[in-house]
């Protein structure tokens, strides 16, 4: 028998309660509670979620992976709790993002928000093909709206405004990002 656990006893094994570090111990279960020192979200992940370390958060955080068809940017970032995925955001500081509009050069749009990690951390992103929207018109070219965080068919005409171009719909529901970083102001 091996002595993985502590020294052998007339039971075969030892007792998981010698064990100490990045677990928690509860009657004869043992769980990884940290890496390295480092928490881990508790939860149970879901098909497909990968374990990624979230500096903002200070932790593990289950997540899933862009699902692209293309090569896709993300990043993560603190947000809103009302900010929702498919929402159009700005980078207003290092780890914050907040609703992108066309009624300001200051709140131009950086990326889209594909996934809420939790209601105030989401992941961005900033090129690709993204499944979150409904009604597009497939190959129809979509802008920055005024109305905060959402895109238009129509591009803002003025003066103040920014014309910014978001991306095209591929179908109804998934848009090609290609957010033009060299906006107009009109």
């Amino acid at each position: 028998m091996s002595s993985f656990l502590g020294p052998e006893n007339s039971g075969g094994g030892g007792s998981p309660s010698m064990l100490t570090g990045d677990i928690t111990v509860s009657g004869n279960n043992v769980t990884v509670t940290k890496i390295q020192g480092n928490p881990i979200s508790a939860g149970t992940p879901t098909n497909g979620q990968v374990l990624t370390w979230i500096s903002t958060a200070n932790s593990f955080q289950y997540v899933t992976p862009s699902s692209s068809g293309s090569a896709a940017v993300d990043g993560y970032f603190n947000c809103a709790s009302s900010i929702a995925v498919g929402d159009v955001v700005n980078i207003a500081s290092t780890d914050t993002v907040v609703l992108a509009s066309a009624t300001s050069a200051s709140l131009y749009a950086s990326g889209i928000v594909s996934q809420k990690i939790t209601s105030t951390f989401c992941l961005v992103q900033f090129e690709g093909e993204l499944s979150a929207f409904s009604g597009l018109t497939p190959g129809f070219l979509y802008y920055l709206s005024l109305s905060a965080g959402n895109i238009t068919d129509t591009s803002p005409t003025a003066s103040g405004q920014i014309s910014q171009k978001i991306g095209t719909a591929k179908d109804a529901s998934t848009l090609v990002i290609e957010i033009d970083t060299d906006f107009v102001q009109l």
